[in-house]
């Protein structure tokens, strides 16, 4: 049975899915790939018959060939994260694109003559588990639990709103039933200006790997899911509703 794996960008545009099993994991030292990665060394896993699948983004992905040589890159157009491509029949995965946990240790290193000089002994030097002597409150985890909060209270609130539509129709308070709609579809302009996600999603992104339904936000992961399909029906069942007995009292 083949693996499968899943992976995405760094702000989310482009996510993807492999199916298959990996050939090679390469660490690649050549001065093409440290430029183009700004770090030691690329990691790449390569696969003749693994299979890329693009769940959203694909038209964000961008291919760049550098002149004259084989080197090959892609990337979002967005962010600017590697994601993976297929050329001359060889699928190349950058691992780090990935959000499946990959439980592989890479095969070699290539062109370790290229090797950066700071690039030596480097289990050697002292490892943080975030950033050095850095308060408890910019820490990542810190920063996701806040954003998280912010998220849920914002949700809260806007789903309030939409269940308290119906109510004030109910209870022929028309005008405060305007106004709630009113207020719902500011958060419906927002949601569409930024590709039907809430900014808050993007910010929290750039604190964890975690791409879950609910990574951003403190629901269940079904209700995460399926949030707006179920809110946005209700709010405008509560539209027509407030429309129809508007019409009901104004007629009578």
């Amino acid at each position: 049975m083949s693996s499968r794996y899943s992976g995405s960008c760094l702000c989310g545009a482009a996510s993807f899915e492999i199916e298959g099993d990996f050939d090679q994991f390469y660490l690649c030292h050549c001065t093409h790939c440290r430029k183009d990665t700004g770090s030691a060394h690329a990691a790449n896993l390569f696969s003749s018959t693994a299979r890329l699948k693009w769940l959203s983004g694909q038209d964000k992905a961008r291919l760049y060939n550098l002149p004259a040589t084989r080197h090959t890159r892609c990337f979002c157009s967005i962010c600017g994260s590697a994601l993976p491509y297929a050329l001359e029949g060889m699928l190349v995965v950058p691992a780090g694109s990935l959000d499946t946990t990959l439980d592989v240790t890479p095969d070699a290193h290539l062109f370790a003559r290229s090797r950066a000089p700071w690039d030596r002994q480097l289990e050697k030097i002292p490892a943080h588990e975030s950033f050095p002597s850095s308060p408890r409150w910019i820490e990542p985890r810190s920063v996701l639990r806040r954003i998280k909060l912010l998220h849920t209270a914002i949700w809260a609130f806007f789903a309030a709103c939409v269940l308290a539509i119906p109510v004030a129709v109910a209870s022929a308070r028309f005008g405060v039933a305007l106004g709630l709609i009113a207020v719902v579809a500011l958060e419906v302009l927002v949601l569409l200006f930024n590709r039907l996600k809430c900014p808050l999603t993007d910010v929290a992104a750039r604190h964890t790997a975690d791409r879950r339904e609910n990574f951003d936000i403190y629901l269940p992961r079904w209700l995460a899911r399926y949030n707006k399909h179920l809110f946005g029906a209700l709010y405008v069942a509560g539209i027509l509703y407030a429309l129809v007995a508007w019409r009901g009292v104004a007629a009578g």
